[in-house]
């Protein structure tokens, strides 16, 4: 995404964070030097002392099982007259789900997360204000992963593309827009 935005908006500054150093690195090779890339876990409390007029929070969401230290840290880091988007899997209906999966072709024994549901509702109660939804629409197929089956791929239903993945989650893909 930092690509994109970069190649597209030649005025901004942009700032990218991930909790895998593998990741940053290899985000290093592929953006220009002027991006800040840095290692951050937002599940962790921090202090974040510089503010962002966009905060883009993409596809990561789900992965946290706790969204308190979460969205202290995101509101920490809003700017006066800031705007937050979010895009990943949303319930409109009044249901967070938590969900955890073992997969038994694997060396990880343990259950791992990172599919978590949360609702429309709980993000608004964090944020005390008013959410936007832009509906997301897949128009490219994509096929499985057969290295990761956890990794989503496309399928057809009534003649549009979802997202599914190895534990039949049918994902409803969608941006949160909130103003600040």
């Amino acid at each position: 995404m930092l690509y994109y935005l970069n190649k597209n908006f030649k005025n901004i500054n942009f700032h990218g964070v991930d909790v895998r150093i593998d990741l940053i690195n290899l985000a290093k090779k592929k953006l220009p030097s002027k991006i800040k890339l840095e290692k951050m876990d937002f599940n962790k409390k921090l202090i974040i002392k510089k503010k962002y007029d966009i905060i883009i929070c993409s596809g990561v969401i789900s992965i946290f099982d706790n969204l308190d230290i979460v969205m202290k840290n995101i509101k920490q880091s809003f700017a006066k007259n800031s705007f937050l988007y979010f895009f990943g899997s949303f319930n409109e209906y009044d249901f967070d789900t938590r969900v955890a999966y073992k997969d038994l072709n694997s060396k990880i024994k343990n259950f791992q997360t990172g599919w978590n549901l949360w609702s429309i509702k709980t993000i608004q109660s964090y944020l005390k204000k008013k959410i936007i939804k832009y509906p997301f629409e897949i128009k490219i197929n994509i096929k499985k992963n057969k290295k990761d089956y956890m990794r989503s791929w496309t399928i057809k239903v009534n003649n549009k593309l979802r997202f599914i993945n190895a534990i039949s989650f049918m994902q409803n893909q969608m941006w949160l827009e909130i103003k600040r």
